[in-house]
């Protein structure tokens, strides 16, 4: 079993806490994304899970054992930090071999696997000095997973390198992932990445964790303005607004509630007097004419192309379509207090 349990960790350096009463269970056989901020604590969490930090309290369990006490050698954990760690004085055929694990020492035939999952055999002799940086990346990613350590922890894998290297290597991760079984966790700070790759994402946030779920889930229904700001590919339009006779008024006067309102707002019966209103670029689209009165009184957010964010606008046929204004469907609005941040979510999701 490969699963990893964070309780109730707290790490502080100096005055800085670093994690701050963090919780995460990640089952056995999951590829994990840590996503954050710089200094959110998604490398400290690394760490502290390959033991190569002794949180300040709280315990760490791998495979449902507690590792408080073990030293990183005896837990079975492959890692590659941020920038690579190969030793200058070896060749990559003697980085790769030293592996990373005690438990699982590699042998010949398992360094030979990591070298020909990872593609790095012609690069064998050359030492760290000689390799590019795509090129060490995929040598550390070998080292890695020398061994096929059940756990693997990857720092930043794909950060700081070109569109062309970072997408072979965002290949490479997901078929040793898939390959060799057992659990990935891979921090980042890139959405687009960690919705491509992972099936659970962490998003952290001041050493916290603020929400765990797949991606599907934290795109579409994310609990808090943070995350839905973190998990966003394209910024994310923000309104503030009131209820008005079983409508919404919005600050803004070119943003408008067109269509009949009352049926979808009965949903939401906790809306508090100040609502923060998020809607995607691309649920946005060109404002036309509706065909009969039961579409025109559909819920329609209404807003001034000059004062909106769109993405994906219908460019053919623009001569019938009135693109100096935009509407949203009602079911593509997400709802947060303005005061707290926190997402309100419908009696129907609850």
């Amino acid at each position: 079993m490969a699963s990893v349990q964070l309780r109730h960790i707290q790490h502080r350096f100096g005055d800085f806490p670093a994690l701050n009463d963090l919780c995460l269970d990640i089952e056995s056989g999951d590829y994990v994304a840590l996503l954050g901020e710089n200094g959110c604590g998604k490398t400290t969490a690394l760490r502290v899970i390959a033991g190569l930090l002794k949180p300040s309290s709280g315990s760490i369990f791998l495979g449902g054992e507690c590792m408080d006490g073990i030293p990183p050698r005896r837990r079975s954990v492959g890692m590659m930090m941020q920038g690579t760690t190969l030793y200058p004085h070896l060749n990559a055929a003697q980085n790769i071999e030293f592996g990373s694990t005690e438990n699982s020492p590699p042998s010949g035939s398992s360094a030979s696997h990591a070298i020909e999952m990872v593609g790095v055999g012609n690069l064998l002799d050359r030492f760290p000095h000689q390799l590019s940086g795509g090129e060490l990346r995929r040598v550390a990613i070998a080292k890695a997973i020398a061994g096929d350590p059940p756990i693997r922890l990857f720092d930043e894998p794909l950060s700081a390198i070109d569109s062309t290297t970072s997408s072979r290597l965002e290949r490479d991760l997901m078929q040793v992932h898939q390959t060799i079984g057992g659990t990935t966790i891979h921090v980042t700070h890139d959405a687009g990445e960690a919705m491509r790759m992972a099936d659970k994402i962490a998003v952290m946030h001041q050493g916290g964790l603020l929400q765990y779920d797949s991606p599907e889930i934290i795109s579409s229904q994310p609990n808090s303005v943070h995350v839905a700001n973190r998990i966003a590919i394209s910024p994310i339009n923000w309104f503030q607004a009131a209820i008005d006779d079983d409508s919404l008024r919005f600050d803004q006067p070119d943003v408008k509630a067109q269509g009949d309102w009352s049926a979808f707002l009965n949903r939401f019966p906790m809306l508090p007097a100040k609502t923060l209103v998020g809607v995607r670029p691309e649920s946005f689209a060109p404002e036309c004419f509706q065909a009969t009165a039961s579409q025109s009184s559909k819920p329609l957010l209404s807003a001034s192309s000059a004062n909106v964010i769109v993405r994906g606008v219908v460019q053919h046929h623009s001569n019938h379509l009135d693109t100096s204004r935009f509407d949203a469907d009602a079911e593509d609005i997400m709802f947060f207090d303005a005061e707290t941040g926190l997402a309100i979510r419908s009696v129907a999701s609850q």
